[in-house]
């Protein structure tokens, strides 16, 4: 979980920099060309306690490293 963490509460909490930093030193070890694309996930439970509850997914548009070069450069 890019939160570091998971909990039952059902809120966005502060983003580790873990994610950003194991695909910006893969695409810089490979010159930029592995064009990797992030999709964000969104993971909900109906019920977060009981077994077998309703999961719900939600997937957003990927999100491509290559246009983050620049910034990461500087």
């Amino acid at each position: 979980m890019p939160e570091g963490n998971h909990s039952r509460y059902r809120r966005l909490r502060t983003l580790k920099k873990g994610i950003s930093r194991i695909v910006f030193l893969a695409e810089e070890t490979n010159n930029f060309k592995l064009n990797i694309k992030i999709i964000p996930v969104g993971i909900d439970y109906s019920n977060y306690i009981n077994f077998r509850s309703r999961l719900f997914i939600n997937y957003g548009e990927p999100i491509n490293v290559s246009d983050f070069y620049d910034i990461y450069i500087k």
